[in-house]
């Protein structure tokens, strides 16, 4: 073996020992990154006739496991679902009020009943009947406050739905874009994996939004169904 070519054996060497170093401080200064894939540098060796030609470095290899991402996500959109049944239910609670509530619905259709009852004993007295008047009115206002409060909270209902669409169009589109760069990063030959990191955040809050499952194509794309199985998730969505 010449000299030049121990000493591009030596070249090839400290290259890929570069690459490794270079791969395990991303690795490590990414430990808390979310969407972050662990990477490991794939090597080879090079074989110049019946001589070592010294290591080539093939590419980067990132790992993610599929299933339990899979499953996260699924768990992510059934928190954020059960957590806005919460809030909205919270809410109706503090309109109602709960049946112990001295200023809830509930204790006012009670005290309504009541002097109903007081009045139907003693039909005569009009204390007993202007207190039915006096807690029909209590109800009647309680209701009307009611109605107003469930109005605004329709409106606010309605306003977020329609932000929850137009984030959810922005992320497919940003998806298909991510999708479309990964692709020409690969034909190039270079390592599309800061790219890939990007675009599982995107899908992350996708799935907070829409139950879904990803589906990994050859060509390093991806693809967006339904929990269901339904296609189509990557085009845009209408209210």
């Amino acid at each position: 073996m010449s000299i030049s070519s121990a000493l591009n054996n030596a070249i090839s060497g400290l290259t890929a020992s570069s690459r490794m170093a270079e791969v395990v401080s991303s690795n490590l200064s990414n430990v808390m990154t979310d969407g972050y894939g662990r990477r490991s540098v794939e090597l080879s060796s090079l074989q110049l006739g019946q001589y070592g030609g010294g290591v080539r470095v093939e590419g980067v290899n990132r790992f993610v496991d599929a299933g339990l991402l899979a499953d996260r996500r699924l768990a992510d959109a059934a928190l954020a679902a059960n957590q806005q049944n919460v809030d909205t239910l919270s809410r109706l609670e503090q309109l109602l009020g709960s049946a112990d509530e001295a200023g809830g619905l509930g204790a006012k259709l009670a005290a309504f009943e009541a002097a109903l009852i007081s009045a139907a004993s003693d039909p005569a007295a009009q204390t007993r009947l202007a207190a039915v008047v006096t807690r029909l009115d209590d109800v009647a206002n309680t209701l009307n406050g009611n109605t107003h409060a469930g109005q605004s909270a329709r409106q606010d209902a309605d306003a977020a739905i329609a932000g929850d669409i137009s984030k959810l169009n922005e992320a497919l589109v940003q998806v298909g874009e991510l999708n479309a760069d990964i692709l020409r990063i690969k034909s190039t030959g270079h390592d599309p994996s800061s790219l890939i990191d990007a675009r599982q955040r995107v899908v992350d809050e996708i799935a907070d939004i829409v139950p879904l499952r990803q589906v990994e194509r050859d060509n390093g794309t991806i693809g967006l169904m339904t929990k269901n199985g339904t296609a189509g998730i990557s085009r845009r969505v209408n209210r």
